[in-house]
């Protein structure tokens, strides 16, 4: 399973100060703090508790909350590669059943994790429960047997709005991602946010997009590329850039921006690590 070594924060990177714009086109250095405590006020004993249960660094959870979703629980929209997110991880229903039943297939599931998955969504209950008949999108073995290409990002939803779901299913994948790319590299944490916050599929090096290409997931964008940290300053502009400041093509956030802008918020000094680790 995941360790997590931070050397938090990055300071080749310029320290966060207002008059810079986020990825929710305000102040950053106020929206880093302000979302943070308002974070840690709202969702703290759920963070708390789902960080014991998947064993991944509270720090981490409040920063990919942060620059998925600015800190909302929101509802739907659809993100550049068309699929259906929303909640505090911005995922979607297919995301989430392809990282759940791969979670269960690999037997990386802890009954802590299945127990409080299963509390607060019968849905999810139900899914990790019996096979009996049930079909793709209705159980584990059959969504990781017939593949993730055919899960679907409508039929039988989780209850992604719910905070409980969302941020112990987000806490799954950020270990499922950590642990994958740490195969290949002791540095990781860079190429793990990139996964995770560019589009479901895989960006070629001009940035075209394939949906039908996911890695973990996520974006594959990084794979050949572990060696490189992108959260220092001569490698962050590497990362593709979106079409425009608003634009959803670069990050899943609801808001549009930019994967490059959210390193900055998590790595650089005065950002969510630096704030979360003082």
């Amino acid at each position: 399973m995941a360790t997590f070594n931070l050397t938090v924060p990055n300071r080749k990177l310029a320290p966060l100060a207002n008059g810079d714009k986020t990825i929710k086109n305000s102040q950053v250095e106020t929206f880093v703090s302000t979302g943070i405590s308002s974070l840690k006020k709202q969702y703290s004993s759920i963070v708390d508790e789902v960080a014991s249960n998947s064993n991944v660094p509270k720090e981490l959870l409040y920063s990919m909350i942060l620059v998925l979703s600015n800190g909302q629980n929101n509802t739907q929209f659809k993100s550049v590669d068309k699929l259906v997110r929303k909640g505090l991880f911005s995922l979607s229903n297919k995301t989430s059943k392809a990282i759940l039943s791969r979670e269960v297939a690999t037997k990386r599931l802890s009954e802590a994790e299945k127990s409080y998955l299963s509390k607060h969504d019968p849905v999810i209950a139900s899914y990790l429960g019996e096979k009996g008949t049930k079909a793709t999108n209705k159980h584990w073995s059959s969504d990781f047997t017939t593949g993730e290409y055919h899960i679907s990002d409508t039929v039988n939803p989780f209850d992604l709005m719910k905070p409980e779901v969302s941020i112990q299913l987000g806490a799954i994948w950020l270990g499922q991602m950590w642990d994958k790319i740490s195969e290949y590299t002791r540095k990781p944490e860079d190429k793990v946010i990139i996964a995770m916050a560019l589009p479901y599929g895989m960006l070629n090096q001009n940035g075209v997009l394939n949906v039908n290409n996911p890695y973990v997931s996520g974006n594959g964008w990084v794979k050949g590329l572990f060696n490189v940290n992108f959260s220092d300053p001569e490698n962050i502009q590497k990362i593709p850039a979106p079409s425009s400041a608003t634009a959803s093509s670069n990050i899943i956030n609801p808001n549009g921006g930019s994967v490059t802008e959210a390193l900055k918020i998590i790595f650089a000094p005065n950002g969510t690590l630096d704030l979360l680790t003082r």
